[in-house]
């Protein structure tokens, strides 16, 4: 009880840096979507912490709603189902992260094709569309990256499902850069324009999608 008070009391600072930002932008026909959370059960590894992040996410859609946004909501997912039927009634939008995880547990292209499927089908059963908000396994080989990009984008595109890629130029925050700049996580190398502005070896494959 005392964890979630302390966790409520957040909304002190919340509800105005939600109002500064919202208010201003209720009615811009510039924004798609809002995205109230990105991945938020990342760091959350029990049903106490999920529910507390749960409650939260819950009042900043009040919020949201209350300061009258036009543009639908969503709460960015990892690929799995338990996350996203979990964010599924805070969602307009089924806002899914489809990462075909290559090298961290999924077994093989047909592995991440089913999970698509079955989360379309989830949000059909509940009405709602989804969108991939973030897509593009990484990994240090520019080649192996390529065909990565080739089995994420053609499993959305043949299912009509749009996706943003995951990410555009280098960077040094995490999975942006190559070893030089910093360390690497198990996501590898995830920018298709390089730090000099060249793109990426086979990186054009993304305009076959």
């Amino acid at each position: 009880e005392a964890a979630a008070y302390l966790f409520a009391g957040e909304d002190e600072f919340f509800v105005p840096y939600l109002d500064a930002i919202l208010k201003p932008h209720v009615n811009d026909d510039r924004i798609l979507l809002w995205d109230l959370c990105n991945e938020p059960f990342n760091s959350a590894w029990c049903d106490a912490s999920r529910n507390l992040i749960l409650g939260w996410l819950g009042r900043v859609r009040d919020r949201a709603k209350e300061l009258g946004v036009t543009a639908p909501i969503g709460v960015g997912s990892v690929p799995g189902m338990d996350s996203i039927r979990m964010l599924e009634p805070l969602s307009d939008v089924i806002t899914s992260h489809p990462y075909f995880m290559w090298n961290g547990g999924m077994d093989g292209s047909q592995q991440f094709e089913n999970f698509v499927d079955e989360a379309i089908a989830f949000g059909k059963s509940v009405g709602k569309p989804m969108l991939a908000t973030e897509t593009g396994w990484g990994a240090m080989d520019d080649k192996k990256r390529s065909e990565v990009l080739a089995v994420e984008l053609g499993a959305l595109a043949k299912r009509g499902v749009g996706f943003v890629v995951q990410l555009l130029h280098h960077t040094r925050v995490a999975d942006g850069h190559r070893p030089e700049y910093g360390p690497i996580s198990g996501a590898g190398y995830m920018a298709f324009v390089e730090k000099d502005g060249s793109l990426r070896p086979y990186h054009d494959v993304f305009n076959t999608f």
